[in-house]
C-alpha cells in the first residue's frame, strides 16, 4: 500500500467513526470565562524599569479560581502576567485573561506545563482592564503571579461586576 493510499484510507475512516468515538472534551473550558469572585488588587503602580511586581493569593475556596485585579491604564501598553517565571508559582492548573469590559482581550492555557503566561497590548484607548486568574476544571489553590506592567498603568482594587453577555475573541 502506497503512503498516498494510507493516508486517504486513515481520513476516510476517521470520518466514518461514530461521533462517540472521537475525542470530545471532558472538562469545560474555565480559564476564559467572565467569573470574578475575588478581588486581589490593591493600589499600587507598574515599574518604569520593566520589573516584575508578585502578587499572592489564595482561591482554595473557590472552585475554579476567579481571581482578579484591575489596570488603570493610559492606552496602548504592554501587560504580562505569569506564572512561570519572574517570581509566579502556582500547584495548580491555571489560566489568566484579560478583558476590555465584557469582551475578551487575551486568555492563555499551559505556558510552562499546566501554568499559564500571558503578555497583552491593551487597546489605544486609556481605560480599567481586568486581568483574571482562573483554574482549570474547578483547580484552584495559593499562588503567586508575577505581573509587569508600564508606570502608566496602576493596579487598583475593584468592585465586582455582572456582565450580561461577553464576546470571546
Amino acid at each position: 500500500m502506497s503512503k498516498r493510499t494510507l493516508i486517504v484510507f486513515c481520513g476516510l475512516l476517521l470520518l466514518t467513526l461514530p461521533v462517540a468515538a472521537q475525542k470530545q472534551s471532558i472538562e469545560p473550558d474555565t480559564h476564559c470565562d467572565p467569573n470574578f469572585g475575588t478581588d486581589i488588587g490593591g493600589n499600587f503602580a507598574g515599574q518604569s524599569n520593566g520589573a516584575f511586581i508578585t502578587v499572592a493569593g489564595d482561591c482554595t475556596a473557590t472552585p475554579g479560581c476567579d481571581d482578579y485585579f484591575d489596570l488603570n491604564c493610559a492606552g496602548g501598553e504592554t501587560i504580562t502576567a505569569t506564572f512561570c517565571a519572574n517570581g509566579g508559582s502556582s500547584p495548580f492548573d491555571t489560566g489568566i485573561s484579560t478583558w476590555d469590559g465584557g469582551t475578551n482581550l487575551d486568555c492563555n492555557d499551559d505556558t510552562c506545563g499546566l501554568q499559564s503566561e500571558l503578555t497583552t497590548a491593551l487597546p489605544a484607548a486609556a481605560g480599567t482592564y481586568r486581568v483574571r486568574i482562573g483554574g482549570f476544571g474547578g483547580d484552584a489553590g495559593a499562588y503567586t503571579l508575577a505581573f509587569q506592567a508600564p508606570a502608566t498603568c496602576t493596579i487598583v482594587g475593584a468592585v465586582p461586576v455582572t456582565l450580561q453577555s461577553v464576546e470571546v475573541e
